[in-house]
């Protein structure tokens, strides 16, 4: 397109109307902006106020959500808090209700309103309000109304017509009667009002006892208070109290069922006469019952046990086992038991002296002791700690040991006994030992705590009797019970899987040396079997493991096998198990007298007690196993006639090695009490051989022997060198009386069972025997549990005998009487029933009863026999039984 054509296209081109200029005055510029700020300024103004309303409508939205939400949560904390006041009342009204009060009103939002209730009763305001001043209340209380002022008049009059709660023991709202009324009937009445009066007598009787028994437990001396004894006497009668309480309530409101409140009584007018004998057998009656219920030793249900028909000759009317009914029940009974084991020292029997009576209270506890036993022989005792240290108060607890003084028994342990016979001992490695215990930030572990204290125990123990610093050596018996507390403490914190180590190995053995002390058979046993174990894992029960160790490291792990193999066989002997140990897989040699790991006398003792321990293993398994037991006497008598021989090898063993020794001055004496401890275990396993082979053709045993000679020279051991430091009659007590087999003293018993006219010479020794282990019982707690286990068993045997004779002198028959004082000998026949369950009965067919005592011609009844060892067995499981002894109540001590 040409430049003409454009310009008439531009020319010919409409005209626009547009009135707009093409230039703006400044005024106009100005107003312009002004007008655009106003139009942004309300826009701003009406989105605020759009906001605004937004928000207003939101917060009152979120205002009434709020206040929905409290209402709700006031609604449900007055319904919590109603029902909360509703369970409240009820359990207030079920206590109420137990203890004979009248019950409460339940309340109602609005009940103090103007309306009476049903059964409510008004009064003229007038009247109302001088009833109330009479009682010496307010009048008119604010803002109170006549229906409220009512009502709290009906709650004054109310409480005060509440029966009267009584202040003993026990709190109950039955009327407690005078003493002088407390005798109840010889029977249960059939009146109802008879009854009554009964259940009061009851309970005031047993609330007397409680009573007494509290003011007895508060009389003792604060040391006393403060013993772990008399906390566990304190703690009797608070169970007993608590025992007794549901008996209380069940008088009370007339629930307790006709057959207990019947023996109940029963037992109370015994206890009352003084009959405790009786009483006890009144209670094993309510107890056990008369029915056929599984009692005996452990493991030997299969068989039936010798003279055990007669706990079942009476009358099977009544015969139910109580004590098995409830929980509630049995520890009802336990109440009622613990109670007379009170009053039967309380108030003893008067008429001891009385014909066919027994002579003195000791042999009455005996008799309870006995049947204690018989309710605890399946028990088997809890092997997971210790028990709390014996007598010691907290005010007598010594001073943990200072630096100074742990060094100089550091600086004195390399001459020691404890530092010879543990070979594996070095000082720079003893040192080492203490610091991680003692000097070192960080904690060591229960292996080295069980391993360190159990050597300072030994180390004390030896300097508190042989140090000639006498302040010293009195600082080290006290630091003695110190470091046995801490490894107990010790003990109970090992883990239940410990990596094997010789350490760990030599730790346990020590702590099971510490059990038997303490009297902790299967503590002990429980701690040397997995220190067996542990020597089994790392291989020192074969030679082939110490091809590259050296000739001393060779013997310190010899040393240390032979120890735990001593530990274990012998304590599985004393309890009946089967070693860890066993003899078939050991390839290791016995340690020479030309070894450097410990002194000559001392390992001629030691090399005795492990051939030792190890043949009673094999007597056990070859005359008292089942399976020898089945075998014919014949084979029996073969058997232990090849065990006696090498019993006496053994023996003629130890004295050449014995001979060759060179006497030392400062263990000479030592030496002489080894040797006697180590005739002692000789007899006893000669008894425990011997025993086995008894037939129908002799009537005494023939192990009577040997344990006569055991038990004589354990008296004149002590009559003969109790001049020796204490330190080694603590060995003697603990490695030969607590590890020997209890066999002489158990085969002593029964002979004088068997024969109780024939009795007299092993009677004295048995007293003389028991007046040793009296003499030694303050080596430890393990001596005084097997000194007061013994003492039993020997008043037991006095009253046996002594009942025999009586029942003779009267022709046989057993005379009732009717003193109240008398203490009555029926129940002395029932003591074959009790020595039957525990397996030393007599032996089957009679007593004194000649050839025929075994039945005559017939075979002998080999499971006789397994009764025996098993009951052997169980008692000194009963060390650690929860027995009652004489004393052990907290009001004095026979012993």
């Amino acid at each position: 397109m040409d430049f003409a054509s454009l310009m008439k296209s531009q020319i010919l081109a409409p005209q626009s109307n547009s009135t707009a200029k093409k230039y703006l005055k400044r005024s106009e510029v100005e107003a312009q902006r002004q007008a655009d700020y106003l139009r942004e300024q309300d826009e701003l103004e009406k989105a605020r106020i759009e906001r605004l309303e937004k928000k207003r409508k939101r917060d009152g939205d979120e205002e009434g959500r709020t206040v929905a939400r409290e209402a709700k949560k006031k609604r449900l904390a007055e319904e919590s808090r109603r029902a909360a006041e509703e369970e409240a009342q009820t359990e207030e009204n079920a206590r109420r209700k137990r203890i004979g009060l009248p019950e409460l009103e339940m309340k109602a939002d609005g009940d103090e309103g103007t309306l009476l209730k049903d059964g409510e009763e008004d009064v003229a305001d007038d009247l109302l309000r001088e009833k109330l001043k009479e009682l010496a209340e307010p009048r008119v209380l604010f803002g109170e109304s006549h229906i409220q002022r009512l009502r709290r008049y009906n709650k004054i009059t109310a409480k005060a017509l509440a029966p009267t709660v009584s202040k003993g023991p026990i709190p109950t709202i039955l009327q407690l009667v005078n003493e002088k009324d407390m005798k109840v009937p010889d029977a249960l009445p059939e009146a109802a009002e008879a009854k009554t009066f009964v259940r009061r007598q009851i309970v005031s009787y047993f609330d007397m006892v409680l009573s007494e028994w509290q003011l007895a437990l508060s009389r003792r001396p604060t040391d006393v208070k403060e013993s772990f004894s008399g906390k566990q006497a304190y703690h009797s009668f608070l169970q007993a109290r608590d025992n007794l309480t549901p008996l209380v309530r069940k008088l009370e409101t007339n629930t307790l069922l006709e057959v207990l409140l019947t023996a109940i009584n029963d037992i109370v007018h015994l206890m009352q006469t003084k009959c405790y004998v009786k009483a006890n057998d009144a209670y094993l009656r309510l107890s056990i019952g008369k029915a056929a219920w599984p009692i005996g030793v452990t493991m030997v249900g299969i068989h039936e046990r010798s003279a055990r028909e007669r706990l079942h000759e009476t009358e099977k009317a009544g015969g139910q086992a109580h004590i098995l009914a409830d929980e509630t029940t049995r520890k009802m009974l336990q109440g009622i038991k613990r109670c007379l084991s009170f009053a039967q020292t309380r108030w003893p029997p008067e008429d001891l002296g009385h014909p066919g009576a027994y002579q003195n209270a000791e042999l009455v506890a005996a008799l309870h002791s006995l049947r204690d036993m018989v309710g605890k022989i399946e028990e088997t005792p809890s092997s997971a700690e210790f028990d709390p240290p014996h007598g010691i108060p907290k005010a007598e607890q010594p001073e943990p040991p200072t630096e100074e003084e742990i060094e100089r028994l550091l600086l004195k342990a390399e001459g020691s006994l404890t530092f010879k016979l543990s070979p594996e001992l070095t000082l720079p490695i003893l040192r080492d030992k203490f610091d991680s215990v003692f000097r070192r930030s960080e904690a060591a572990d229960a292996v080295r705590l069980v391993y360190v204290y159990g050597l300072l125990w030994n180390l004390c123990t030896e300097f508190g009797d042989l140090e000639p610093d006498v302040a010293f050596a009195a600082r080290c018996k006290g630091l003695a019970r110190l470091f046995t507390i801490r490894l107990e403490q010790a003990v109970t914190e090992l883990k239940l899987i410990i990596p094997a180590s010789a350490e760990a190995a030599y730790a346990l053995a020590m702590a099971a040396g510490i059990a038997v002390n303490r009297g902790k058979a299967h503590l002990a046993l429980s701690l040397s079997s997995h220190a067996a174990s542990m020597i089994l894992s790392l291989g020192y029960h074969r030679l082939s493991t110490m091809q590259g160790d050296t000739d001393y490291a060779r013997q310190v792990k010899i040393s240390l096998f032979w120890m735990v193999y001593w530990f274990d066989t012998s304590f599985s002997v004393r309890l009946g198990h089967a070693p860890v140990i066993r003899d078939y897989d050991i390839t290791v040699p016995r340690l020479t007298l030309c070894s450097p790991i410990m002194p000559s006398a001392f390992l001629v003792a030691f090399n005795y007690s492990t051939t030792l321990s190890g043949l009673q293993c094999q007597v056990v398994e070859q005359l008292y196993s089942p399976l020898a037991l089945r075998q014919s006497a014949e084979e029996r008598r073969r058997r232990a006639s090849g065990l006696m021989v090498a019993l006496g090898e053994a023996l003629d063993e130890r004295q050449r090695a014995a001979s060759t020794v060179p006497e030392e001055p400062v263990f000479g004496g030592i030496q002489v009490l080894f040797e006697e401890s180590d005739a002692v275990m000789h007899h006893s396993t000669a008894a425990l051989i011997q025993h086995a082979t008894m037939s129908a053709a002799s009537p005494d045993s023939p192990a009577l022997g040997s344990a006569r000679r055991a038990l004589r020279l354990n008296v004149d051991a002590w009559k003969n060198h109790k001049h020796l430091p204490d330190f080694v009659w603590s060995g003697h007590c603990h490695w030969t009386l607590l590890k020997a087999p209890i066999t002489p003293f158990t085969v002593t018993f029964c002979h004088i069972i068997a024969h109780p006219f024939m009795a007299d010479a092993d009677l004295g020794l048995l007293a003389d025997y028991v007046a040793t282990l009296k003499d030694l019982r303050r080596f430890s707690d393990g001596m005084i549990k097997m000194y007061r286990l013994c003492d039993v068993f020997c008043k037991v045997a006095t009253l046996y005998v002594q009942a025999k004779i009586n029942e003779a002198k009267q022709g046989g028959e057993m005379q009732y009487h009717d003193t109240p004082a008398w203490i009555g000998q029926p129940a002395v026949n029932d003591i074959d029933g009790y020595l039957s369950t525990i397996g030393f009965a007599p032996p089957p067919g009679g007593i004194d009863g000649g050839p025929d005592m075994f039945g005559g011609t017939e075979d002998f009844d080999a499971s006789f026999l397994l009764d025996w060892y098993e009951g052997n067995n169980s008692l000194m499981g009963f060390l650690e039984q929860d027995l009652t002894f004489p004393g052990d109540l907290g009001y004095g001590d026979v012993a």
